[in-house]
């Protein structure tokens, strides 16, 4: 959805995107396994929590976004000198990532 204006704010041309989408298969493939990674540790700590519910899900995946994912994201874009809207578009797909899979574990318990 926002891959032009991803690549726009990282100042990608269209030789980087090339070398990008040969290897975009790999990519996707470590995303997937790294999601999995990341919503069986959100269903841990929600277990630990006693979250039950999707609104309990919801809240806990913004928190850890808002405590781990958003600072490490901060931290990359000062050190790598991104863009606000680098920032803003990598960080807004975890949060909702964070979000989405959190109400989700949290509604299934």
């Amino acid at each position: 959805v926002f891959a032009k204006a991803w690549a726009a704010a990282n100042n990608y041309g269209e030789a980087e995107i090339s070398a990008m989408s040969a290897k975009q298969g790999r990519h996707f493939g470590i995303f997937i396994v790294m999601d999995l990674v990341m919503a069986v540790v959100l269903g841990a700590l929600a277990v630990k929590l006693g979250i039950v519910t999707a609104v309990g899900g919801l809240a806990l995946g913004g928190a850890l976004w808002l405590g781990v994912a958003m600072p490490i994201g901060a931290c990359d874009k000062a050190a790598n000198n991104k863009s606000m809207n680098a920032f803003a578009i990598d960080t807004g797909y975890e949060l909702v990532v964070l979000a989405v899979v959190g109400a989700i574990i949290g509604a299934w318990h």
